[in-house]
Order: structure tokens, then sequence, then C-alpha cells
């Protein structure tokens, strides 16, 4: 991983849990599949869990895809019993991104006083371009949640997503790099940020939509 930026995911107070890890999806999106992961046990104790809800448009819009293809997100919810843990493990380090480089932060307002950080992934091995909006937030006093939501520059129905997975022989294999060729080795410094518009808008709408459920 790059060397650290101490540029965390601000944590920010969210709606009353509402007994589920899973997030209500947005008006204009439905919900294609759902997958949960175990290894995160190890990782953030054995109360934590984590889903993938894979979300699609339900319409297609021009200015999210040239040729008029609905889009797909991965929608991910991370669920642990205190925020703190988080900071430890921020969250580009929940994917194997030793061969890519990764832009710096931005961080983007969602509304209801949540932040969230965004940043773009260029994964040289596998030629292809990530986006990723992230937030943290709390649901109670024994429920802290990371929300993420991920793009990929293939979008066709078929088109791989980066899966979380515990990788510190990749970060310590990209903590050599650093070593060796600098920062520069790991770093994005000129990022397309094709669907920053796009991830905010779905960010703001899931916000609300967890809001309006309480």
């Amino acid at each position: 991983m790059p060397l650290p930026d101490q540029g965390l995911t601000p944590v920010s107070p969210g709606p009353p849990p509402s007994g589920t890890i899973t997030q209500a999806v947005p008006r204009g999106w439905n919900q294609i599949n759902s997958v949960d992961y175990d290894w995160p046990r190890s990782y953030f104790g054995n109360t934590a869990l984590l889903r993938r809800q894979t979300i699609r448009a339900d319409d297609s819009r021009a200015d999210w895809d040239a040729l008029l293809r609905p889009r797909t997100v991965a929608l991910q919810t991370l669920q642990v019993r205190r925020s703190g843990v988080l900071e430890v493990y921020p969250t580009q380090t929940m994917y194997n991104i030793g061969s890519a480089r990764v832009s710096a932060k931005s961080y983007i307002d969602l509304g209801h006083g949540v932040t969230a950080e965004y940043f773009t992934v260029v994964d040289d091995d596998l030629l292809v371009t990530w986006n990723l909006l992230s937030f943290v937030w709390t649901r109670a006093d024994d429920v802290a949640q990371r929300v993420s939501l991920l793009t990929v520059d293939n979008h066709e129905f078929d088109a791989e997503f980066p899966q979380p997975e515990p990788n510190s022989v990749a970060n310590i294999r990209t903590l050599l790099r650093v070593l060796l060729r600098g920062n520069a080795a790991v770093s994005d410094t000129a990022p397309e940020d094709k669907d920053r518009e796009m991830l905010t808008e779905i960010g703001r709408d899931l916000v609300e939509t967890q809001w309006r459920g309480v």
C-alpha cells in the first residue's frame, strides 16, 4: 500500500440500526445479487459482517454510459462493533492492489452530516480502472459500518469487480515498491474521475434512503 497519508475516512453519525446489514436500495436501482464473506471475522473480530450487494440501474443514462447500458454498482457493507477498528484497516486495505496505482483521496458531502472519501485505482496488470466512494457511520453505540460503492470502467453486464480479500502479502510487496521506487510507483497523479458524479449521486440517494427508512 502507499505510505499512510493519515487521511482517514471521517466517522459520521448514521440513522438508527435497521436490524440488518443490508442497505435499502435507492429508488431507480434494483438488487441483482448478494454475497456474504467470512474472512473479516479474523481481521475485525468474530462479530464482523461483510456483505456485497450488486445493484443495477433500472434505466440507462447517456451521461453514465455513451452506449446507453444500465450501470452496475457493487454496494458493500462492512459492519463492526467499534469504528476505531476501521482506522487500523483503511478502505484500500480491503483489496489486493499490489500491482495498482491509487489516486489521492478527495472528500464528498453526501448529506445528513455524512462525509465520504473518493479515489480511483488503476490496475496495470488487469488493465482496468475502478472507482470507489466510501463512508463510515455509526448505527448504534456498538454498530459501525463502512459502506462502499464501487464501479469499473467495463460497463458490460458480466464485468468483473475487484473482490474484498485479505492481502497482507500484497501490502508488503507494495511497500517494497515504495521503498525502491518512491511513491510515484503506486500513485496515480492524473486520475480520470469518470464516475465521480454518478457515485456522488448514488451515494446521496443511498444515505437519504436509509434515513427515510427510520
